[in-house]
């Protein structure tokens, strides 16, 4: 049984959540104005479309692969100080990119992309907090919560950027002036995280240290001891390849409609949908990850990014785009929030930060390798083939996932 909060303490972490999900909206509104731009501009600038995935492959890499050095250093001096030091390096980020853009310098733009990547990475690890405040029985719903912050950012993204990108054609000026507003967003958000009044690392060692608490600080153990927890290692399974099918689809969906004549603002709200779908119904499903599991929950999330990604296959048009992109958000969100849910039950607020960077940086590193592929194999094989492969490598884990949930204990 979760042990007695204090009023006073309940403040606080009611205030640290809207704070999160302050974070995570500013954060993702950025990040949605990359996955609308990235692969344009790309194109655009180098005049290949095969290689219009690099851009955002190195992106996604940087975003991966600074998770666990972040979850490292917020477990060891906490996650407020790291989430402000993430939107100072998006900002300047940002700041190169409108200039990389506008004047054409492709080095400098790749360099840019890439430390934009690293500063939302450490961003993105804003949900350890919520997890580090809430008890086992209720982690995905808090989490949830806090990523309905996201959802926010991907309608406030398509509000504030829009007017830049409407009736544009993908010209570099057109493409470099909402860098600028990117900017001022991500220094926004360093100042929103000092909002905070209490880190919630600090909580998460005062709740385990509570009468009746489960031990949280324990010393800090090695990643690999870690995950040497097969059931660690399922949801580690269940994060990647939900990733990594969203990937497969979402990095050519902006691609196909920019081909067959959509505007940049029609992409943007395309993306926007797509975004919600990943954190729209995040408290909702949350509370389902709680109540129904994460093994069963892992399986359905593959199920359902399966079913997305086929249905982009019936046209590129915004009635047939819009809800697949959705149900391809919606369940990865289910996978993730399972998969966070349970690395964050098996670990101790000391290595929590650390090890759910792992499964940011496994899905990521993932994503960014498929998205290098998915516009080659466009170019080369069409959609339908893409979308029908991206399908089948959920739909294998999501029976292994569900068949190997029936003979384990519940998680």
């Amino acid at each position: 049984m979760p042990p007695p909060v204090d009023l006073a303490l309940e403040r606080v972490i009611r205030r640290n959540t809207v704070i999160l999900g302050s974070i995570y909206a500013i954060g993702w509104a950025v990040i949605q104005l990359q996955s609308a731009l990235t692969a344009i501009t790309t194109e655009v600038l180098t005049g290949e479309t095969a290689v219009a995935g690099v851009g955002s492959a190195l992106f996604l890499v940087a975003l991966g692969l600074v998770a666990v050095p972040a979850g490292r250093l917020m477990d060891r001096v906490g996650r407020g100080p790291v989430l402000t030091l993430g939107f100072l390096a998006a900002a300047a980020a940002s700041g190169v990119l409108f200039v990389a853009v506008e004047y054409r310098l492709v080095p400098l733009f790749f360099a840019a992309l890439v430390a934009l990547g690293l500063g939302l990475g450490t961003v993105n690890l804003a949900r350890v907090g919520a997890a580090d405040m809430a008890p086992p029985d209720k982690r995905a719903s808090r989490v949830g919560r806090v990523l309905l912050g996201a959802a926010v950012g991907a309608i406030l993204g398509p509000i504030v950027f829009s007017p830049l990108l409407s009736n544009r054609t993908g010209d570099p000026s057109s493409l470099a002036a909402p860098w600028i507003v990117a900017a001022a967003l991500a220094a926004l958000g360093a100042g929103v995280v000092l909002g905070m009044r209490r880190d919630p690392l600090s909580i998460a060692r005062e709740l385990g240290a509570a009468p009746g608490a489960a031990p949280a600080l324990a010393g800090r153990r090695s990643l690999r001891l870690v995950y040497t927890d097969p059931t660690l290692r399922a949801g580690l399974l269940a994060v990647v390849v939900a990733q990594v099918v969203m990937a497969a689809a979402m990095s050519v969906v902006g691609l196909e409609m920019h081909h067959r004549g959509q505007d940049l603002g029609a992409i943007s709200v395309a993306l926007g949908v797509h975004f919600v779908g990943m954190f729209g119904l995040a408290p909702v499903l949350g509370r389902v990850v709680d109540a129904v599991g994460r093994r069963p929950a892992m399986s359905l999330g593959l199920v359902i990014v399966a079913t997305g990604a086929l249905g982009l296959a019936l046209g590129s048009t915004l009635s047939t785009v819009l809800p697949s992109i959705f149900l391809v958000g919606a369940g990865w969100n289910i996978a993730y929030l399972a998969g966070t849910a349970l690395v964050a039950d098996a670990t101790t607020p000391n290595e929590r930060a650390s090890a759910l960077g792992v499964l940011d940086m496994g899905g990521l590193v993932g994503a960014a390798l498929t998205t290098v592929l998915a516009p080659a194999v466009l170019a080369v094989a069409g959609l339908g083939p893409l979308v029908v492969a991206a399908a089948v490598v959920a739909l294998v884990p999501a029976v292994i996932l569900f068949s190997a949930g029936r003979l384990a204990p519940a998680t």
